[in-house]
């Protein structure tokens, strides 16, 4: 075990020159991640660069540290839950010189760690994920929502659409986001729990106002959700979207399931 360790170390300090090149690289490139031109490695340092990754050193352990407690408790790919991992985005068993690159590294929910795997490309050849640190999320509204009300449930879809100030690029980075991450579905459970964790209060606001104060406060923490995450926050959309359903709001959100 100290003969590998040793081993691992030295072929670190081999590789370090070639791996601050192409982290250099990186940084230059990004977000057009890939145009890069991998580095040469031999199989030894690759496999050193990934173990630095998976094994609990001290400097590991503080960039960890440092990058997990700077995520705001919010994964940055889903916005839905906390990130309790770090994502690679060039995954390390193929691009292993980034192994151990902060750039490289994003906090991320284990859902969306999970279902993004090792995926670089989305079906058209093009990148297939945001990148948080380096991607300009448009500020025009590109999530959607469509809510219908039957007898008893309500149905929540969510959406992506292309907007006017969205080049098809763009959109197709989006729009493979939000498909591979399963953003439709994640965010409907977990509008619908919302919405089971409000419906008392809802029906307080109809007691002192009517669908009117519903519709009030629904938007007004809708609003406020928004100025802090941005008009594609799948919660900022759905009080937004529910204040304006005349039908939810005078009674309607009576359907949501306790």
């Amino acid at each position: 075990m100290l003969a590998k360790t040793l081993n691992n170390k030295a072929k670190l300090r081999e590789a370090r020159e070639t791996v601050r090149i192409g982290c250099d690289r990186y940084k230059r490139k990004a977000p057009d991640f890939l145009s890069l031109r991998q580095v040469e490695l031999s199989d030894e340092e690759k496999a050193a660069l990934r173990h630095a990754f998976d094994v609990a050193t001290r400097p590991m352990a503080e960039l960890r540290g440092f990058l997990l407690s700077g995520s705001l408790q919010q994964c940055p790919f889903c916005g839905l839950t906390g990130a309790s991992s770090l994502d690679h985005y060039l995954p390390k068993d193929a691009y292993p010189e980034y192994s151990i690159f902060s750039k490289n590294l994003v906090p991320a929910c284990p859902d969306c760690n999970n279902l993004k795997r090792d995926i670089v490309r989305n079906d058209k050849g093009a990148r297939a994920f945001l990148h948080p640190y380096f991607d300009l999320v448009p500020t025009v509204a590109f999530l959607t929502l469509a809510v219908r009300l039957r007898a008893r449930a309500i149905e929540l879809r969510f959406s992506v659409v292309q907007e006017d100030g969205i080049d098809a690029e763009a959109f197709g980075r989006i729009e493979s986001h939000f498909k591979i991450l399963d953003l439709a579905d994640r965010y409907r459970v977990k509008a619908l729990l919302e919405l089971r964790g409000i419906k008392g209060a809802l029906r307080d606001h109809h007691r002192e106002g009517g669908a009117e104060k519903v519709s009030a406060e629904l938007l007004r923490v809708g609003r406020s959700w928004e100025e802090s995450f941005g008009v594609n926050y799948w919660r900022g959309l759905l009080y937004r979207t529910l204040a304006a359903q005349a039908d939810f709001c005078d009674r309607g959100f009576d359907v949501v399931v306790r």
